[in-house]
């Protein structure tokens, strides 16, 4: 879904945070208790997100449909390949999501493009079919890739690592409701200077929340930013935009919205704002 039109603030809004948010303080120094709190309270598994350099990291979202007359070809493809995929360290996230319309949406994270070449090879097979099964209709990529693997995989929206806030990426949550949000958006150049700014006093706060677990921007040749958020749960989120408040209301006002990719079960979200919701569907555990 392209955006051609958000109201600016609907994403805060969405989360709970009005623009009364800014004004008061202390409303929002309780309010940050009170969602720590619960954030607390939810913690309990490990996710393994490897540590890695975002520079080596290499991250892919692949959505596609699976006709009917496909599905069950489909299925045995992503079974072999999982359980393939659970033996091979070099793979941090190998997460499977579904939109209400159909639509696949695959998360694949990489420590490098070694372990990125290792795992075409070790599912060689299973790959062949998922292919022969899968009508795709989008490849985004972050992070850098070789030319090489570029033309081989037929990539085309590619985005490089741009900035991101250092995160332990061995947060203890519950993985079933961890939540990822991709935002696509511009950046007009009279605003790019106030932009890095406010990003920055966006990453200064962000940094000292644990629930926050990946905080990173992409960039493609054309201008064209990415943002990756992850938090271990929808009240993590919440938190983040309280904390963050008083710069999230400018930074909607820099940026042109595109598009909002939202990754998650735990979605409390009004269906009027316009994002493309996918819920989980199969993952690996790592």
């Amino acid at each position: 879904m392209s955006f051609s039109k958000i109201s600016t603030l609907a994403f805060a809004l969405s989360l709970g945070i009005g623009m009364s948010s800014c004004s008061s303080a202390q409303e929002k120094t309780k309010e940050s208790a009170n969602q720590t709190a619960e954030v607390q309270e939810v913690a309990a598994t490990e996710v393994k997100l490897e540590k890695t350099t975002p520079e080596e990291a290499l991250e892919f979202v692949f959505m596609y449909k699976v006709s009917p007359e496909n599905q069950e070809l489909y299925e045995e493809a992503r079974k072999e390949s999982f359980a393939i995929t659970a033996t091979e360290p070099g793979v941090l996230t190998y997460d499977i999501y579904k939109s209400e319309e159909g639509v696949y949406a695959q998360r694949e994270r990489y420590a490098n493009e070694a372990a990125l070449a290792a795992h075409m090879k070790n599912t060689e097979k299973s790959l062949a079919k998922w292919f022969q099964a899968t009508e795709i209709q989008r490849v985004l990529t972050f992070g850098k890739i070789s030319e090489e693997m570029k033309k081989q995989l037929q990539l085309q929206e590619i985005f490089t690592f741009d900035a991101n806030v250092q995160k332990d990426h061995n947060a203890k949550v519950k993985q079933d409701e961890v939540v990822d949000y991709f935002f696509a958006f511009n950046v007009k150049p009279e605003n790019l200077a106030r932009y890095e700014e406010v990003r920055k006093e966006q990453f200064r706060i962000t940094k000292t929340e644990p629930t926050t677990l990946i905080y990173d921007v992409f960039k493609d040749e054309n201008g064209m930013y990415w943002q990756h958020e992850r938090y271990a749960n929808l009240a993590a989120a919440k938190l983040h935009t309280t904390n963050t408040a008083q710069y999230l209301q400018e930074w909607f006002q820099l940026v042109e919205l595109k598009q909002i990719i939202e990754l998650t079960d735990a979605s409390q979200m009004d269906k009027e704002y316009q994002m493309d919701r996918y819920q989980p569907y199969a993952r690996v555990e790592k």
